[in-house]
């Protein structure tokens, strides 16, 4: 009677884990999942295409210390490394400082900006 109970309970169990499974952030992103700098063919016929530059890189962690990291599009990176067209100028505690070919800089937050909440009236 024991054995049926726990074989009912790890399938159902084992089921809703599946189900509710979450993204790997360290993964790097899908636009670079495939061979080296490629992308999958028009209908998924297996052919490659090459990657086009990406509009703006893709923060996925911060690691802070003496020695700060970051891990963007899938590769750890540390202050001063080029990113393409961008250099990676700082690593704050919750983004990233980068600069482009024009000069402009660019702050990438690890987790997005909170929408604000409206007020309410507090009547006395």
């Amino acid at each position: 009677m024991r054995l049926p109970r726990l074989l009912l309970s790890w399938a159902v169990l084992s089921g809703a884990t599946a189900a509710c499974a979450l993204p790997d952030p360290t993964q790097p992103p899908a636009r670079l999942a495939g061979p080296a700098g490629a992308v999958a063919g028009p209908s998924g016929s297996g052919d490659w295409a090459p990657l086009a530059p990406p509009a703006r890189p893709v923060l996925q962690s911060l690691r802070l210390g003496p020695r700060p990291s970051a891990l963007i599009d899938g590769q750890l990176r540390q202050p001063g490394e080029r990113l393409g067209a961008y250099v990676l100028l700082r690593i704050e505690t919750d983004a990233v400082v980068l600069r482009d070919e024009q000069a402009r800089i660019h702050r990438i937050l690890l987790l997005p900006a909170p929408a604000s909440t409206p007020r309410k009236e507090v009547r006395p």
